[in-house]
C-alpha cells in the first residue's frame, strides 16, 4: 500500500511539471510570433518612409512622382540675396535717378525763363536751383508776392511729377544793423517756411517729400539786400 502511494504521487507532480512546461513553451511560441511579425511590419514601414523620401526628393528636382504626377518645384520664401544682385540694383537705381534728373532740368529751365537771375547747378546727391528772394517775395516784405506764386506753383508741378525730394534754403542777403544777429535767422527761416508751405498747400507735393531751412548772410547771396533762394533737387530723401 505505501508503495502504491508513493507512485501516485510522483505521477501527479511529473503530470504537474508537464502542464507547466507546456504552458512555458506555449508563451515562447507566442512570443516568438509576435517578434516575427513586430519585425516583419517594421521592415515594410522602413520600405515605405524610403519610397517617401525618393518621391519627395524627386518633387523638389522638378521631377516625377512615383505616381507619374508632375510635382511643382519648392522655393525658398526668402531666396538668398547675392553680393552680385546687390550691386546690380544699385546700378539700376543709379540709373534711374540719372534720368530723372535729366527730365527734371529740361523742365526746370523752361521754368526758370519767367526768372531772370536764376541757375541751376549740379550737386553730388542731385542738382541745385537758384535765384533772388525778390523773384518770390514782394521788396522789403516778407509776403510771397503774385510773381512768386505762379513761380512756385510751376516748380511745384515738376517736383511733384517727377516725385523729387526737396529743401529749401533761404539766405538773408545784406542784413540792417538792428536784425543783426538772431534776426536775420529769423527772418530767413520764416520765409523758406513760407515757399515750403505754399508748394505743399497748392496739393500734389507730399509734405513729407519737402524740407526747409534759414540762413544767415553768404558771400554768394545778392547784395541788394533781398538774399538770395536755393532749392536743393533729389531723386532721393535729403
Amino acid at each position: 500500500m505505501k508503495h502504491g502511494k508513493i507512485n501516485k504521487e510522483e505521477q501527479n507532480k511529473s503530470g504537474a511539471a508537464g502542464n507547466w512546461m507546456m504552458t512555458f513553451n506555449d508563451l515562447l511560441t507566442l512570443l516568438f510570433t509576435f517578434f516575427v511579425l513586430l519585425l516583419a511590419f517594421s521592415t515594410l514601414q522602413t520600405d515605405y518612409v524610403a519610397q517617401a523620401a525618393k518621391s519627395f526628393r524627386k518633387s523638389l528636382a522638378g521631377g516625377l512622382t512615383a505616381e507619374g504626377v508632375s510635382a511643382r518645384v519648392f522655393k525658398p520664401f526668402i531666396p538668398p540675396v547675392r553680393d552680385a544682385d546687390i550691386e546690380a540694383e544699385k546700378e539700376k537705381n543709379a540709373r534711374r535717378d540719372v534720368e530723372t534728373m535729366h527730365r527734371m532740368r529740361t523742365k526746370l529751365l523752361k521754368v526758370m525763363e519767367i526768372s531772370p537771375g536764376a541757375s541751376i547747378t549740379d550737386w553730388p546727391r542731385g542738382m541745385s536751383l537758384e535765384f533772388p528772394s525778390a523773384a518770390v517775395f514782394e521788396p522789403a516784405d516778407g509776403e510771397i508776392g503774385k510773381r512768386g506764386y505762379e513761380l512756385l506753383a510751376r516748380l511745384r508741378e515738376v517736383f511733384q511729377q517727377e516725385a523729387a525730394f526737396i529743401r529749401v534754403e533761404v539766405y538773408h542777403g545784406t542784413i540792417p544793423a538792428r536784425e543783426s544777429g538772431r534776426g536775420s535767422y529769423n527772418g530767413s527761416a520764416i520765409r523758406a517756411a513760407a515757399i515750403a508751405e505754399t508748394m505743399t498747400a497748392l496739393g500734389g507735393l507730399e509734405a513729407k517729400r519737402v524740407s526747409a531751412s534759414g540762413h544767415g548772410p553768404r558771400k554768394e547771396a545778392p547784395a541788394d539786400g533781398d538774399g538770395m533762394i536755393r532749392i536743393r533737387i533729389s531723386a532721393r530723401y535729403i
